[in-house]
């Protein structure tokens, strides 16, 4: 009677301990994402729309099969702007069953920094303004437009087991700042962009 008790406590104790292995531990989330922006902007020479194509890394610690948490890294480029960028964030995710196939939530919030210039800067602006007085028009070579600064960036999809690691498929909708300068202060727009994201968990 003894053995069969410690035989069962021994198989209870190896149980937990895989469960829990499997239940929390490192969270490592490779993404690849591509975006349509829309950017609604009356009287400029702006492209009335744009493209984003990324990839990023989450590195964190799975608290829950339900709860994940970590920083977040990567790198951004936007078409019609030329530019790179570089998302620095807060990941967290929630898978809401637990289950081989589960939807899930996610959102992520920091700050994106800007790599290079890009197009719309000085003397690259291909933007036109109206002299009234003389009639000429001039390039309005004091515009500047970055994506940079604070973004969020809430998702939902599917994530489910392939071929012994988790894969995910989501959409997005980002709230990416740009940063532009038509006077001589700094106004921040922020454009609807929805984004495509593909992720492998590790």
């Amino acid at each position: 009677m003894k053995r069969t008790a410690l035989l069962l406590s021994a198989i209870i104790c190896c149980f937990t301990m895989i469960t829990s292995a499997q239940n929390n531990g490192y969270y490592g989330l490779l993404e690849a994402t591509g975006g349509y922006i829309y950017k609604y902007d009356p009287g400029s020479a702006t492209a009335p729309q744009d493209f984003i194509l990324g990839v990023s890394y989450v590195n964190g610690y799975r608290f829950s099969p339900h709860f994940a948490m970590g920083v977040g890294f990567g790198v951004n480029y936007y078409f019609d702007f030329q530019q790179f960028s570089a998302p620095l964030y807060l990941h967290l995710s929630s898978d809401i069953l637990k289950r081989d196939i589960t939807p899930y939530i996610s959102i992520n919030i920091g700050n994106n920094f800007q790599l290079n210039d890009g197009k719309y800067n000085y003397g690259i602006y291909d933007g036109m303004i109206q002299d009234e007085t003389s009639g000429v028009q001039e390039i309005h070579a004091a515009v500047r437009k970055h994506y940079r600064g604070f973004f969020a960036e809430p998702s939902v999809g599917i994530r489910f087991n392939l071929g012994g690691k988790r894969a995910n498929v989501g959409l997005a909708y980002a709230a990416d700042g740009i940063l532009d300068m038509p006077t001589d202060a700094y106004r921040r727009d922020y454009h609807p962009q929805v984004r495509l994201k593909f992720g492998m968990e590790f």
